[in-house]
């Protein structure tokens, strides 16, 4: 109980400490220009009930009349009646149950001499312009403190767009610093074709092959746009090619497509992931069963079709991986607008993938 008492006076000591000065000062100069004192008990009950007012209107009153949902107009002299109706009535029961135990005045006469309704009514406008500057005065603070939060607001959306700034600049810097490796790789390849070119034109072929590959995955690796389906299926087929030649072109797949699906924008590097799929775990040496590679359309749809023998003699692992990824990007872009399924048993491995394009 205590500790809680003194949480209170803590919070609230600017109030106690204003009307710890106030009322004796004004006892004093009051009772100096008149020449006469109160009683403690007189003061006492007339100052509670002059503190209860002062709240009473600066905490419900003012926050009532001056609320911006409705006019204040009407609601101000309406308000300031009824406040002082109530400060009379409960003054007027203060001061009768004094006269009966002080005999001080005449209790029959409060309420219709015109010089005491007029003397409480003057008292109540001092605590009420008092309570109108504290008001005022709390209403100042809320917006100072309101516009310091806007400021303080902005400068931390200004803040964090300067740094979305940077880390843009930093990520643009790395970008380009990475770019390096790839340019030298690029230049040295070209070096290693203009070497080879006369001594093994295949192997010089194989370079140039595997240089445009490399710079079509490395341009579109982290894009999530569109591109017209005729630039993968040129990739594709440097791929198949630069496969073909590694092995001295005694692998088997078939790749198909038609003329139409070469102006279909789709989702890049999707395609290139399935034939590096078939590519890494296939078993393209057997001429009966080759890899079979088909993209065709059907009504709006977009499909690919992928087929071929499992060799079970390479253990590279992660080949669902690669094909969940590339399931979680299909779904990015196109949502429920796509089917994937692929399956296999111990002879073959086969993959469908459907897509609403148009």
């Amino acid at each position: 109980m205590i500790n809680y008492l003194g949480e209170i006076v803590e919070k609230y000591k600017i109030h106690f400490l204003s009307w710890m000065i106030y009322i004796p000062c004004e006892i004093i100069i009051v009772g100096l220009a008149n020449n006469s004192f109160g009683t403690i008990g007189n003061y006492a009950s007339h100052y509670l009930l002059n503190i209860a007012f002062f709240y009473a209107c600066a905490k419900i009153l003012f926050p009532i009349v001056f609320n911006q949902k409705i006019k204040w107009v009407w609601k101000l002299p309406l308000g300031l009646i009824l406040t002082f109706g109530i400060y009379l009535f409960f003054n007027y029961l203060l001061d009768k149950q004094i006269s009966m135990l002080t005999q001080w005045i005449e209790v029959d006469d409060l309420l219709t001499d015109q010089q005491y309704i007029f003397r409480v009514l003057w008292r109540a406008s001092q605590f009420l312009y008092f309570a109108a500057f504290f008001h005022l005065f709390h209403v100042y603070q809320r917006e100072q403190k309101d516009k310091e939060m806007a400021k303080d607001e902005l400068y931390q959306i200004n803040l964090k767009t300067k740094n979305i700034a940077l880390e843009l600049t930093d990520a643009k810097n790395a970008h380009l610093r990475a770019q390096i490796n790839p340019h030298l790789l690029f230049n040295t390849l070209n070096f290693v074709y203009q070497k080879v070119l006369d001594a093994s034109p295949q192997a010089a072929e194989m370079v140039m092959t595997l240089s445009d590959l490399m710079h079509y995955s490395l341009d579109t690796k982290f894009s999530e746009s569109m591109i017209n389906l005729e630039e993968e299926i040129e990739q594709v087929n440097n791929l198949i090619k630069l496969h073909m030649m590694r092995f001295n072109y005694e692998n088997y797949i078939s790749f198909k497509y038609t003329d139409e699906i070469k102006g279909i924008n789709f989702l890049p590097l999707i395609l290139i992931t399935f034939i590096e799929n078939t590519l890494k775990h296939g078993k393209l040496n057997d001429k009966t069963n080759p890899a079979v590679i088909e993209i065709y359309t059907a009504g709006n749809l977009l499909k690919i079709t992928t087929k071929n023998l499992i060799d079970h003699s390479k253990n590279y692992g992660g080949q669902h991986t690669g094909l969940s990824n590339t399931e979680n990007r299909l779904k990015a872009i196109y949502g429920d607008n796509f089917k994937l399924d692929y399956r296999s048993d111990n002879l073959f491995f086969e993959l469908d993938l459907e897509v609403k394009v148009k």
